[in-house]
């Protein structure tokens, strides 16, 4: 048991790596000798890995392929993607229409995303429309998909080797298929059931982790998804080794009640499991046991599906809220120590329905025009109310920020419009929301944009002409942003707040009173006549 769980660690270090390199890696001799390994101790594993090593071997042989769903054979599959995600109906799926549209049209963009998320009835879509195009046109989308330092080489591939070169560059990155690590022991009567349900936790978030974004989009629309269906296979295998484990101890039954019980708030996946073996020891028993009725995956597929509901007129314009949505997924569940199961995935993206609406004058002219009413009500606000809308000031700047470097990172031809939003900011006084996306730009710059380019290689952004070299002092944090501060006190207008209340607590001042003054300033200031250009 011990040299299993040393060979799992590693190979949870090391799989990323060595996976789908070409050929049979390590890592896949490992898979087999695991499950192997499990087998033989656990007799009802036996169904199941008859069933996984073909279809890896098959993953392994086409790995840009979509596998087909594993057959569980006699053993029950305690997981299915019908049961685990809302069901979505619809008279019409529209966007395979228009998916196939965008694969026979010449904007490489629209074509390598309609490859990414592969939203076709016949999986086969992309590649039969490519290999039917002419060799400048794929030459072209080669170059647009690849760095230059690769164009020599990619150049004298023939047709069809090109194509598959496309296809391979512009679908997801295929990640390591890893196997449940956490195995029931025997517990002595010592366990801690709360430790042991965040172990299992644990261990189920971390597979969700290893979910593609992109596979949970084309899940929600009931298409197949290899990284979903691998999931919800390791949560069947979950549910096989508690089965096995309890009927080997069932004096144990009593602390897996216990730990049924703390996984009632945690991972819906890892509950169900634990349910259903409890009913499959004890079919006759009364066990008060709550219904899980909303499927796992509601919290994430449900808002997704709503998507292509709300956005039924353009293929191209829910592509890019997803492009935005997968950095905002990474986040939220990749880059996060804790998940929660149950709260609703946000798909609300304002930010970037103003920038795909209007332009970037009209954009910070409505910005301005938000916060000119924003700062009247604290000049206005009592005693009572300015803590809360001070408050509420600063959360929504922050959520400013945020959204200019999940924009920038998602879709990172957005760039250039927000620079020239920038500069209108900046000639309106408007320093608000002008440090909010510099300062978005600015966190976009340190993560290193190169991390999130686009499909076209072309469209990288070079990180040093991010800011408009006009406006680039105001972004110096030295000596409390002492540039900012100088450009206020010669042409005032809507503040940015936080240099300004930390100067007011260096000088030992009143914050709240401060402020109020600050903010009548700043009204009279907005009803003066700004018809003199500034500098």
């Amino acid at each position: 048991m011990q040299g299993i769980m040393v060979l799992e660690k590693n190979q949870r270090s090391q799989g990323a790596e060595e996976f789908w390199l070409g050929g049979y890696s390590q890592s896949d001799r490992w898979m087999e000798l695991s499950l192997s390994w499990v087998c033989r101790h656990i007799p009802h594993l036996q169904d199941i890995t008859n069933s996984v090593l073909p279809t890896l071997s098959q993953m392994m042989q086409n790995p840009t392929s979509s596998a087909p769903p594993v057959d569980m054979g006699p053993f029950p599959f305690v997981f299915r993607p019908s049961v685990a995600i809302p069901q979505f109906c619809v008279a019409y799926r529209w966007w395979e229409d228009e998916a196939i549209n965008m694969l026979w049209a010449y904007d490489f963009n629209d074509i390598s995303q309609a490859i990414r998320f592969g939203l076709f009835h016949d999986e086969s879509s992309p590649r039969s429309s490519l290999l039917s195009r002419n060799m400048q046109f794929i030459n072209e989308c080669l170059f647009a998909a690849s760095k230059p330092y690769d164009h020599c080489r990619l150049s004298e591939l023939p047709h069809l080797q090109k194509v598959e070169e496309i296809l391979l560059r512009s679908s997801i990155p295929q990640r390591p298929l890893l196997t449940w690590n956490w195995i029931p022991t025997i517990s002595g009567g010592s366990s801690d059931p709360r430790s042991i349900a965040l172990e299992i936790e644990a261990e189920s978030y971390f597979h969700f982790q290893q979910i593609a974004f992109e596979d949970i989009v084309r899940s929600a629309l009931g298409y197949k998804a290899v990284s979903v269906e691998w999931f919800l296979q390791q949560h069947t295998s979950l549910y096989a080794l508690l089965v096995d484990h309890l009927r080997m101890y069932p004096e144990e039954l009593l602390l897996y009640l216990k730990i049924e019980k703390h996984l009632r708030a945690r991972s819906p996946f890892a509950h169900h499991a634990f349910s259903q073996c409890i009913m499959a020891i004890q079919p006759e028993g009364k066990h008060d046991m709550p219904s899980h009725d909303t499927p796992g995956f509601a919290f994430i597929a449900a808002p997704i599906q709503q998507l292509f509901k709300n956005h039924s007129s353009s293929l191209s314009t829910i592509f890019k809220v997803l492009s935005v949505l997968a950095v905002r997924f990474q986040k939220a569940y990749r880059h996060s120590d804790q998940m929660n199961w149950f709260e609703p995935f946000e798909t609300s993206l304002p930010l970037l329905e103003d920038c795909l609406s209007s332009s970037a004058t009209d954009f910070a002219g409505a910005l301005t025009q938000t916060d000119k009413c924003l700062f009247d009500g604290l000049s206005r606000g009592t005693h009572i109310e300015e803590d809360a809308m001070l408050s509420e000031a600063l959360i929504y700047w922050q959520r400013l920020s945020n959204s200019v470097l999940e924009c920038c990172s998602g879709l990172p031809h957005l760039v250039p419009y927000l620079q020239a939003c920038t500069l209108e900011l900046y000639e309106a006084r408007n320093y608000y929301s002008l440090m909010a996306i510099l300062d978005g730009l600015r966190k976009y710059i340190a993560i290193g944009s190169n991390i999130f380019r686009d499909f076209a290689a072309s469209r990288t952004v070079t990180p040093a002409h991010l800011i408009p070299p006009k406006i680039l002092p105001l972004i110096d944090p030295s000596h409390n942003f002492v540039s900012y501060r100088q450009r206020y006190n010669q042409h005032p207008g809507i503040p940015f707040l936080q240099p300004h209340i930390r100067e007011f607590k260096q000088r030992g001042e009143s914050v709240e009173q401060s402020l109020f003054r600050l903010f009548q300033t700043t009204t009279s200031s907005q009803r003066e006549d700004h018809g003199q250009v500034s500098t």
